[in-house]
């Protein structure tokens, strides 16, 4: 087209309006049909246009639409020759896509649109996918949980171990109950249904679970149990749960062989307080007896109201009659205090019948029973007591409340006395000091073995008010023996371990030692190995506070408490006696002779002195002098004195050369 004029041209000359475009002439130059480009150039006042002809534009679709008749022919004659059975396979392909997509949908609308809380687990506990009404139930996000372990939000005492998660791989499902944490730190109960899913080749690939929240349930369930086993006014097990626990407990110690105390306890003047002061006053009393019952027992004790005014107490696996009796005494004490009912003050006590399995009966009904029929024996002697079923327990217990009843009046009576046992020294011969020893002597003259006293001043709580006595008699007899002229010898005193709980030790020893006019370094203080070990950060200030007043200090029984000698290293002490045990049996026994020779040679090592104790043959006192030896104590020298011949002992030894008892020196 080049050189044609555009005013010959209509075509161009409405083409040339636009500013390019492409157009069909047909057979206008040479007989071609071309396709044609142009580009309107105003500023030159020109259409500049380049074209091709149809065949050329056109021949590449041509070719394409040639193979495309071809396949689909081809394709014809495939489904024509082989009939319908790939379209149908096709198509089913088809569907079960459809139908795996259909649901998978449905599967995830009903995860999360479910009533109840649905999680996946690895098979580690670990939560792999959780619904919107398990974060419901447990108060956390999904991505707070995706964090953390199924086992990490139960209660620790649901908590399933690696065998309980290996049997529920096994069986493939599980059914429970348990208590899960929330996220505020409050329990609450699921009825958990859980599943493992396995895979393709059938092992265990992950786990799923169904919660439902039934804390509503079980907490109706656990209001209704507490209405039929507990009492609605004390809130202690009533008398049905009390039969139930006495069965268990019965069957458990026969399989151990072991004892089963039962206490039936009566309020003494109950009825006069319900019928003095109300019912309502009444119900006062009957909770604060409950409470004070309750805190006179061990935890895995019962207390069971019974009914009215009576309780019964259940003690499983007791070792004997003695700890049924130790119980009653802590309950007979608790109700010594007066009870505070509103505006009103009473004292009301406690009568207690004891019956002990097997001896007393074999089921529950009997030792109950017979129980009662003790507190109905212990009304009749006076109330405010206990009595064993058997006879001759009761007898005992019978021997042992009047021993302790005498015992809380030998203070103000001034049964008490304080006898003095030499301390000796091996190398001379000479009296080095005494331990002073308590003695109680009742008053119809009879002697009480310390043995069976002293535990009962523990018991009872008497040993700070009698410990304290002893430290003031025994300053006192110091004082008495330097007015007499005599010279000063120092005197030893046990301290207890209930002593050194009581704040105001120091306190006591150092008014005594004032009072009396006595020097601190004539009084000595001794403790067990067991207390300075057993209770080392209470007792050691005590000592050093003692210590720095000059009271001496010594370990008394040593070699059975398990010291730890590093601590021992830091006791503020000045000597050690080496347990009697040891002393007696060094003779025949080659590792007790080593024994007491290591302990002289430890006690040695760190400067302290060593003092024998229960010396009784003089081989014994012949091998201590050969072993180096400090003093020695025990019936070869001496028997502990009364004051009155210690006195005159001391007398006599000052007006003559001071001989020993015995012949102390080396046998030939």
């Amino acid at each position: 087209m080049a050189g044609e004029d555009m005013k010959r041209s209509t075509l161009l000359q409405k083409a040339a309006q636009r500013d390019a475009g492409t157009f069909v002439s047909v057979g206008r130059l040479d007989g071609v049909t071309r396709y044609i480009s142009y580009r309107v150039l105003r500023e030159y006042g020109m259409v500049v246009s380049a074209g091709q002809s149809e065949e050329t534009v056109l021949a590449p679709s041509r070719l394409r639409r040639d193979w495309y008749l071809i396949g689909s022919a081809l394709a014809t004659l495939f489904v024509l020759l082989f009939g319908g059975g790939l379209i149908g396979a096709m198509r089913r392909q088809k569907d079960a896509i459809d139908a795996a997509r259909e649901g998978e949908a449905l599967y995830r609308v009903t995860f999360e649109q479910a009533a109840v809380g649905i999680s996946h687990h690895a098979l580690d506990g670990h939560f792999l996918r959780v619904n919107r009404k398990y974060c419901e139930f447990l108060g956390y996000t999904e991505a707070e949980l995706l964090g953390k372990s199924f086992i990490e939000i139960l209660h620790p005492d649901d908590r399933p171990s690696e065998a309980d998660l290996q049997r529920l791989i096994e069986r493939g499902s599980v059914q429970v109950e348990n208590r899960h944490i929330t996220k505020d730190g409050s329990f609450k109960w699921g009825s958990i249904a859980v599943a493992v899913v396995r895979d393709a080749a059938g092992n265990p690939d992950y786990f799923v679970a169904m919660v439902e929240d039934i804390t509503e349930r079980r907490k109706a369930q656990e209001d209704l149990e507490r209405q039929y086993h507990y009492d609605a006014l004390t809130g202690l097990p009533n008398r049905a749960l009390l039969f139930d626990r006495v069965a268990q407990t019965l069957r458990q110690a026969r399989r151990k062989e072991r004892g089963t105390g039962v206490l039936f306890v009566n309020l003494d003047r109950f009825k006069a307080v319900n019928d003095t002061l109300g019912h309502a006053t009444g119900d006062l009393l009957l909770r604060d007896a409950a409470a004070r019952l309750t805190a006179s027992v061990r935890s895995d004790d019962t207390v069971a109201r019974a009914g009215g005014d009576e309780f019964v107490v259940l003690l499983p696996e007791i070792a004997d009659a003695e700890g049924a009796a130790h119980v009653a005494r802590k309950i007979t004490e608790a109700f010594a205090a007066p009870f505070q009912l509103a505006e009103h003050e009473v004292f009301v006590t406690a009568s207690i019948g004891i019956a002990i399995y097997p001896g007393d009966g074999s089921d529950g009904e009997t030792l109950v029973k017979n129980a009662n029929a003790a507190m109905a024996r212990a009304k009749q002697v006076g109330r405010n007591n206990y009595q064993f079923y058997t006879v001759s327990l009761n007898d005992k217990a019978m021997e042992k409340l009047v021993l302790e009843a005498d015992l809380r009046r030998a203070l103000e009576r001034n049964e008490f006395q304080l006898h003095y046992q030499p301390k000796v020294e091996l190398a001379s011969g000479r009296v080095k000091g005494f331990e002073a020893l308590l003695r109680w002597q009742r008053a119809d003259g009879k002697l009480v073995s310390p043995a069976e006293f002293v535990p009962l001043l523990e018991d009872t709580g008497m040993i700070a008010a009698v410990g304290a006595w002893v430290i003031r008699r025994a300053c006192a007899q110091l004082r008495d023996w330097r007015q007499a002229g005599l010279a000063p010898l120092p005197v030893a005193v046990n301290i207890s371990a209930k002593q050194f709980q009581m704040s105001d030790l120091r306190a006591v020893i150092e008014r005594e030692l004032r009072d009396h006019s006595v020097e601190a370094r004539l009084l000595e203080v001794e403790i067990t190995e067991s207390i300075a070990m057993q209770d080392h950060k209470r007792v050691v200030p005590v000592l050093l506070e003692l210590k720095k007043m000059g009271v001496r200090i010594s370990i008394d029984d040593f070699g059975t408490g398990y010291s730890s000698l590093s601590y021992l290293a830091k006791l503020p002490v000045h000597a050690l006696k080496i347990d009697r045990s040891f002393v007696s049996a060094m003779l025949g026994d080659a590792n007790a002779m080593t024994l007491v020779q290591t302990i002289i040679s430890l006690a040695h090592s760190l400067k302290l002195e060593v003092i024998a104790e229960g010396v009784e043959d003089p081989g014994q006192a012949s091998v201590l002098r050969l072993l180096r030896c400090d003093e020695m104590q025990g019936y070869l020298f001496s028997r502990p004195l009364p004051a009155s011949e210690c006195t005159a002992y001391l007398g006599g030894a000052q007006t003559e050369t001071a001989k020993p008892a015995v012949n102390l020196a080396p046998q030939a």
